[in-house]
């Protein structure tokens, strides 16, 4: 008999493989959507559907190759999965039946078991076949789609260039399906290939208990239980069942295995993701292992959490899920980083899922099982990059709440030292009101100025920009080449090209101007500044409603 502590883990090699063949892709799809920048916004609709299509072709050509690496692997696996797994069954009955006085034939030399273990085997590795083959044009469909949604978003002017390519990296690294069933019903990778292994291997094991019970002679066999059950399989875990219809022995009535627990379907016992199983029985002389008070404790709520209480299979679940959230943030922020874009919100949102799962852990007296969280191509550097990245958005997270207030409303309300300065306001230069009256009429003042919290904003959001090219903020205030109109009120979106070096720098700022309805200490604030692409450049001097144009 396979314990369900057992068929829990049983397909969890073939899955790690599988997770790996599902971050592959997804970088190399992560990779492809990036490239979405070198289109100019007003690409024609033929010239998008070209570049769309080769980069179809490219992604579905990739995934094949990805898969053919892993494929020898998976399939080495899978038959070393089901070998140990057959063999245990069969080490656990043989066990039971050499304690009662039986011999047990070899297994090498059992032409029933070997049989029934290589028809297992092929079914099995048949069904990941089968399931695997639609991969490549699943992955390509997601990509596709992710594709679609990021073009509309950057041509219509919703969304940058890089804010669209990280909805769709993110999304993808959300979910992203790998499988499509004959229904038309899609799933991941992961969890497709744990259902078929381990249903596969299951049901091996159950055909090998079942031909030995025959060698043997016994006809009664005792179904497994665990916390958790499923409503449909709780009613018939734990019993006892006669094989081959339903008998009295001594007074007591066996109803029929499969009649009972639905053996051989895929809602029944050893069915779809089952994790029961079932072992010999003899009555008069076994002695039962599932009385009816250890049922009654699998199912008891034992484990208090956040003020409720839960069984033990519960409380693993929700562990699963928090450790499957740790993953998904670790996919996300390998995936922003092949796409090229800030990977700040991913490294936030890993912190924040590892918090949750240690503070579970600690409440709920569990176990944290490291390969349950480990992703490929994430180790030391990209944890201390997540780390840092984390700690910098944390030290953000608490600069003072009016200053932040004040700041997302564009203007300040200083907190003045004795001598009448702010310490956390730094003076940049002055403007001509004359000229940015095309963005509001009444400017109280020709005085700009950036605060550390706008700073430390930028350095997190466009890393180096601000280190870099800080020295020509006055230049790009002063003598814009447009000045665009803003959504935010009393704002304007400074443009600027600038020679740097032997190199022309496209620049972007978003400036507050502080009118004369605003309190008498409020100046004109920079809210951001960054470097942009040309192709970004372009779409917003197309799109744009130009407030001022150098002449």
């Amino acid at each position: 008999m396979l314990t369900p502590e057992y068929l829990d883990t049983l397909p969890d090699a073939v899955v790690a493989l599988w997770q790996q063949v599902e971050d592959d892709i997804l970088k190399d799809i992560a990779e492809r959507i990036s490239q979405l920048d070198e289109l100019e916004p007003l690409t024609s609709t033929a010239a998008w559907q070209a570049w769309r299509y080769e980069q179809m072709q490219a992604c579905h050509q990739d995934a094949l190759s990805i898969l053919v690496r892993y494929s020898k692997r998976s399939r080495d696996t899978i038959r070393q999965t089901l070998l140990d797994a057959g063999l245990e069954t069969l080490a656990s009955d043989d066990a039971l039946y050499t304690a009662l006085g039986f011999a047990p034939s070899a297994i090498d030399t059992n032409e029933t078991l070997n049989n029934l273990l290589n028809a297992g085997y092929r079914q099995t590795l048949g069904a990941w076949q089968n399931l695997t083959a639609t991969t490549a044009n699943t992955v390509t469909g997601e990509f596709e789609r992710a594709l679609d949604r990021a073009w509309l978003q950057v041509s219509s002017g919703a969304f940058s260039y890089d804010a669209a390519i990280r909805r769709a990296v993110d999304g993808l690294a959300g979910r992203m399906n790998g499988v499509t069933y004959p229904s038309g019903h899609k799933d991941t990778l992961e969890v497709a290939v744990r259902r078929a292994v381990l249903t596969g291997t299951n049901q091996t094991c159950a055909q090998l208990q079942l031909a030995r019970a025959e060698e043997i002679g016994c006809e009664y066999v005792e179904v497994s239980a665990h916390a958790g059950a499923r409503p449909e399989h709780a009613v018939w875990q734990g019993k006892v069942y006669h094989v081959g219809g339903a008998a009295e022995l001594d007074g007591v009535l066996y109803e029929d295995f499969e009649t009972a627990t639905g053996y051989g379907t895929g809602p029944g016992l050893c069915g779809w993701n089952c994790r029961h199983s079932f072992y010999p029985f003899f009555p008069g002389i076994s002695r039962r292992l599932y009385g009816q008070e250890e049922l009654d404790r699998l199912a008891a709520k034992t484990v208090e959490y956040g003020g409720e209480k839960y069984t033990e299979y519960e409380i693993t679940q929700m562990q699963r899920e928090l450790e499957r959230r740790v993953r998904k943030a670790k996919r996300r922020f390998l995936a922003e980083q092949a796409a090229g874009v800030d990977a700040t919100a991913a490294s936030v949102g890993l912190r924040d899922a590892r918090r949750a799962l240690n503070d579970f852990i600690e409440a709920t007296g569990g176990k944290l099982s490291a390969a349950r969280t480990d992703v490929a191509g994430f180790g030391a550097s990209e944890a201390r990059t997540t780390t840092a990245l984390a700690q910098k958005q944390e030290r953000l997270d608490t600069v003072n709440a009016e200053l932040n207030q004040a700041a997302q409303r564009g203007i300040l309300n200083p907190s003045q030292d004795g001598n009448g300065r702010n310490p956390d306001v730094n003076f940049v230069c002055k403007l001509d009101r004359e000229l940015y009256k095309v963005v509001t009429e009444d400017i109280r003042t020709d005085e700009v100025i950036i605060t550390d919290e706008r700073i430390q904003h930028i350095q997190e959001r466009h890393p180096n920009d601000y280190e870099r090219f800080n020295s020509y903020l006055p230049e790009i205030i002063q003598e814009p080449d447009y000045i665009i109109r803003d959504k935010r009120p009393q704002t304007g979106m400074v443009l600027k090209e600038i020679v740097v070096g032997e190199t022309n720098e496209h620049f972007r700022i978003a400036l507050r101007l502080a009118a004369v309805r605003d309190p008498a200490n409020y100046k004109n604030s920079i809210l951001t500044f960054l470097k942009i692409r040309e192709s970004e450049w372009e779409r917003l001097i197309n799109n744009k409603e130009i407030l001022y144009r150098a002449k």
